[in-house]
């Protein structure tokens, strides 16, 4: 099951791109028929229904999403889930295509494309040579701390770290914070070597790294065609979730549209979302300004279509007799930029069964988290279904070793060092405020934990995985075990004995079975009751 968007409107999943905009509301309504028909059957009284959304990240184009989610859904329902995939274009090379002929103003237009194409690019170089200096003063910060120093920095974690924390900002008990690492024992000789990717050949010291230095140094002189290419990746993330738009045109609409109260009588759920697409039905007119213009009201974004529908049909058990919002359990998982469809949607729908929420090295900032998802996961409910999530939804966000998002080379070793995140944080003009750095990077969670408050991150857990390739065999107890804990259950089939469980680039995190408890934490115990970090919240 799955929802596709192009630039906001409902689009085909398989096959040639068809597009279903607002006039086309009986095509949108039959594909979520389908999604609800999938829920439908396996719901029935007294019988869980747990409901995964998952959002995959930036430079994923439509087909490899498709693709993606096909890898993903058989291990999810193997699991007991129902699956649903929120699905945009968000290819980076169609993006900055987009972004050179096709936007203007924040919206899809070709007004002045043979004006804007060249100089849109000649000013993204432009910018980004004279800038180029800049960038490489900061790579070469980045390079002394987590290469030419072996300690003492922010990249090499401590495992003290993960007791200190929750003694500071959580009181101690549960953990809250896990590294890769076991964190109870005396720390013991070459402890640190497993929290600081002693088995990882260092990036900077392949011979193909060392080769293409010339070149990165080159192509660091594109960051202001990265940071175009990825402003334009995320308006069309936000285009997908949007909410009404109010646009006043030069002259009145031709004909009345017709209303929602015109239509036969049809399924509740429904007739709210042929509202939503309708728009300017929502007012049940059509305005006039005193200057005799036009108001007219464009739909919501795709996504934001689809959760309203998904929310009526929760809320009244999808039309089966006896089922209940009580029976359904919805989890939400999110990587990179998927985090931004999640703050949205999560945001926006409070009153859901929200159970987990997961974001893989999230590509949203600090303070997104802190204005969307924290004062849900603060705001104290007095029961299961009340106007917050109150305490039966929690927080895990899972992230890279510092040491690994920092030698990240997996766009390609002839472009700049470090992951997506380091890019945006580092080139992409960065951030305005310690705050507008990415929540899915553990060096500004680390200092940013107090921006959340108390309540909030009492139901926030945060998971750091190890730098290491290569686990398995390793001479060292701990790491066996580290070893044991994540890849006993990984799916068999593909590779019953795998180096290792957990990503160590930033777009491997979906290579797992990231739905699971023990991707979670590290599959260890480790709550002062003895519960696991991933225990289900709910009673």
């Amino acid at each position: 099951m799955a929802v596709a968007v192009d630039e906001g409107d409902f689009r085909s999943l398989y096959g040639p791109k068809v597009v279903y905009g607002p006039d086309r509301p009986e095509e949108i309504l039959a594909l979520l028929r389908g999604v609800d028909a999938g829920l439908r059957a396996r719901l029935a009284p007294g019988r869980q229904l747990k409901i995964m959304l998952y959002a995959h990240g930036g430079r994923v184009s439509h087909d490899d999403a498709v693709t993606s989610a096909q890898t993903i859904a058989p291990g999810a329902l193997a699991d007991g889930y129902a699956p649903i995939f929120l699905i945009w274009n968000s290819d980076m090379w169609d993006s900055y295509g987009q972004r050179l002929c096709c936007v203007l103003d924040g919206r899809k237009s070709r007004r002045g494309a043979p004006y804007f194409v060249p100089t849109r690019l000649a000013g993204d170089i432009g910018a980004g040579v004279a800038r180029a200096p800049e960038h490489w003063g900061a790579q070469v910060l980045r390079f002394w701390d987590s290469v030419v120093r072996t300690g003492g920095t922010a990249y090499y974690l401590s495992p003290d770290d993960p007791s200190r924390l929750d003694d500071l900002f959580w009181g101690g008990g549960q953990a809250h914070v896990f590294y890769p690492a076991l964190e109870d024992g005396p720390p013991r000789p070459g402890w640190s070597d497993i929290l600081n990717a002693a088995d990882r050949p260092v990036a900077e010291h392949a011979p193909v790294y060392q080769l293409l230095f010339p070149v990165r140094l080159a192509t660091t002189g594109l960051s202001e065609v990265g940071a175009a290419d990825w402003d334009d990746m995320v308006r069309r993330t936000r285009l997908a979730v949007q909410p009404t738009l109010t646009v006043i045109t030069p002259a009145p609409a031709a004909a009345e549209p017709r209303l929602a109260e015109e239509r036969p009588p049809e399924d509740p759920c429904e007739a709210r979302t042929r509202e939503a697409l309708s728009g300017i039905a929502r007012l049940a007119m059509k305005a006039k300004s005193a200057s005799g213009e036009a108001l007219r009201i464009e739909h919501e974004g795709g996504f934001a279509i689809f959760m309203l529908h998904l929310a009526c049909e929760i809320h009244r058990g999808f039309g089966v007799e006896g089922v209940t919002a009580d029976d359904i359990q919805l989890d939400f998982y999110g990587h990179s930029m998927g985090a931004f469809v999640g703050d949205e949607i999560i945001s926006a729908h409070p009153d859901l069964p929200w159970r987990r929420i997961v974001y893989m090295a999230a590509a949203d900032s600090l303070r997104d988290a802190r204005v969307y998802l924290a004062p849900l996961l603060a705001c104290a409910g007095t029961g299961p279904r009340d106007h917050c999530l109150g305490g039966e939804a929690h927080f895990w966000g899972l992230m890279l070793h510092p040491l690994a998002e920092s030698h990240d080379l997996e766009a390609s070793p002839a472009l700049p060092e470090g992951s997506l995140l380091e890019w945006i944080d580092e080139l992409f003009a960065g951030p305005v405020s310690i705050d507008d750095r990415r929540f899915g990077k553990w060096t500004n969670v680390e200092e940013g934990l107090a921006f959340f408050g108390r309540d909030a991150r009492a139901r926030m857990y945060f998971r750091v995985f190890p730098a290491q390739d290569k686990l398995r065999g390793s001479k060292y107890p701990d790491e066996r075990d580290l070893y044991a804990r994540q890849c006993g259950a990984a799916p068999g089939g593909v590779n019953p004995a795998p180096p290792r469980c957990h990503p160590i680039v930033h777009g491997e995190f979906t290579n797992y079975s990231f739905w699971r408890d023990k991707f979670l934490c590290d599959g260890g115990e480790h709550g002062a009751d003895g519960d696991d970090c991933a225990s289900d919240p709910r009673p």
